[in-house]
């Protein structure tokens, strides 16, 4: 069954079966975050609903101490505690008219199946880069004690408050990611190159310099994305700690696809749609919708803590506010 290039867009669609495996599941690959490894992959297939449900079982990790026997004394035992995480699952979708007339007067009018599989490939990666952005925003606005910074200008005491605001677990953002807009990462790179008493770059800043790469910020790898939302407040910023693989997705389903004849006209319409969870852990989902958009995942009212205050350190996402002026 061929699949050459041809006006007759029937001649080269004709096994929608063949299409989806051909995308597979890899087109959460092209997200962005999912490349940086930022993300970590559940490839477990996506049960029926708009949850799954993943347990954080605590056995002998309630507490670091032992416990100390006499010799003819006994132990105490602990009483095993599940901690119920949901992440939303949610569907997202697009659709084209491929026009028959198109292809026989212009150039790229007419699609085959490697070209349309690496068009679908590449809507679907960029629909779930935005709801991840959008899941981090909803989760770090919901746990408040993992929130650092003010209306104040970047330097690196700033920074440091934000990365150890989760106590003695700020080390494990080490090999993470810094998430910010590109706004701040300008007054980032310029007040480091220039400003010593800012956040010099030391030896360092002459590779910079010549290259416009940064390598790493206190460990953590910089990821400029202008997806994150403005603050309210004119001048600020929100930029997010993630530490690596700390956000989670779940799906191994191909793409739903459909091909459909254009009404009255001379084409096909194709429509395809992807499925998949997101969470990051010790964080749940309450959201009640079936019809879940962008704007319910950045909702801090849809998450929740799934453990004790006193444990949302474990969180691996710390949200830091700042100026960029």
């Amino acid at each position: 069954m061929g699949a050459t290039p041809s006006a007759n867009y029937n001649a080269n669609i004709v096994d929608i079966a063949q299409l989806q495996d051909i995308i597979g599941s890899g087109y959460v690959n092209e997200a962005k975050l999912v490349k940086t490894g930022a993300i970590t992959r559940d490839n477990r297939p996506l049960t029926y609903g708009t949850n799954v449900i993943n347990v954080i079982r605590e056995v002998f990790n309630k507490t670091s101490a032992g416990q100390a026997p006499a010799s003819d004394g006994t132990i105490s035992f602990k009483d095993v505690t599940d901690a119920e995480c949901r992440a939303p699952v949610f569907v997202r979708a697009d659709g084209a008219n491929l026009l028959t007339l198109q292809g026989l007067i212009s150039v790229g009018g007419v699609l085959d199946y490697a070209s349309l599989s690496a068009e679908v490939s590449s809507k679907g990666g960029a629909m779930i880069d935005d709801s991840a952005v959008k899941v981090i925003e909803g989760v770090a606005a919901a746990n408040t004690a993992n929130q650092s910074g003010s209306d104040t200008i970047w330097t690196l005491p700033t920074l440091n408050a934000a990365r150890w605001k989760r106590g003695d677990a700020g080390n494990q953002f080490q090999n993470g990611f810094l998430f910010l807009r590109s706004e701040l990462m300008e007054v980032l790179q310029s007040g480091g190159l220039v400003a010593p008493t800012s956040n010099t770059w030391g030896l360092i800043g002459t590779e910079v310099s010549l290259t416009g790469m940064i390598p790493t910020i206190q460990g953590m790898y910089p990821v400029v994305t202008d997806k994150i939302s403005l603050v309210p407040s004119v001048g600020n910023h929100y930029a997010y700690l993630l530490e690596k693989g700390g956000l989670i997705i779940r799906g191994s389903d191909a793409p739903i696809i459909e091909i459909a004849k254009i009404p009255d006209g001379f084409g096909n319409r194709i429509m395809f749609a992807v499925r998949v969870a997101m969470g990051v852990p010790y964080m749940g989902w309450n959201g009640a919708s079936d019809v879940i958009t962008d704007t319910d995942l950045a909702d801090s009212a849809n998450w929740s803590l799934k453990v004790s205050a006193t444990k949302a350190k474990l969180v691996p996402l710390v949200r830091w506010e700042t100026d960029e002026s």
